[in-house]
């Protein structure tokens, strides 16, 4: 049997298999270069912008400060990155690149191209730009959904009966 849900399933398998299949790709590439997939995403980020303190860079990759902080901390260690005390904030850190980490901008942006240029092999540019506004809906559609989330359950519990106030129409029968 054909349902909807059994499509949408397939569309999930499939996300799930590329999210896989592209998070190996990109770590064979850069497995050379000792960089791992979350440390090229944060690179990518200080590539663009010098400096960035650890909150913005959860914000830029959206993920919780705990799982951001072990990967800044190799980083730091391996010396891709420094990191500096926050002038206006003395609590909060500052990323910004090392040499090594600079000198990887070269390499690693070839290997993302090289992934891309394989993923999308086949795929002409209207289609690729179909695929990136679909997947972006997707994605948009299911944050809206996250956010909606709390109010969709106090609508449910707002819904519900209030018990104090409910009051039997006949008395129940008596057994004798």
């Amino acid at each position: 049997m054909n349902k909807p849900t059994d499509k949408f399933y397939r569309f999930l398998q499939l996300v799930w298999k590329m999210e896989r299949n592209s998070e190996q790709a990109l770590r064979s590439r850069l497995e050379q270069h000792l960089v791992s997939p979350a440390q090229f995403r944060i690179l990518k980020h200080l590539w663009a912008k010098p400096e960035l303190s650890q909150s913005e860079l959860c914000t830029l990759l959206g993920i919780e400060q705990p799982t951001l902080s072990a990967t800044l901390t190799r980083m730091v260690r391996d010396g891709l990155l420094t990191s500096t005390q926050d002038k206006k904030d003395r609590r909060k850190s500052r990323y910004s690149l090392t040499r090594k980490g600079l000198e990887l901008e070269q390499p690693l942006s070839l290997a993302e191209k090289e992934l891309e240029e394989t993923a999308l092999l086949g795929i002409n540019p209207v289609e690729k730009g179909m695929l990136i506004k679909f997947i972006g809906r997707v994605i948009t559609n299911l944050n809206e959904d996250l956010d909606d989330s709390a109010l969709v359950l106090l609508d449910v519990v707002s819904d519900e009966p209030d018990l104090d106030e409910f009051q039997p129409t006949e008395p129940a029968p008596t057994h004798s």
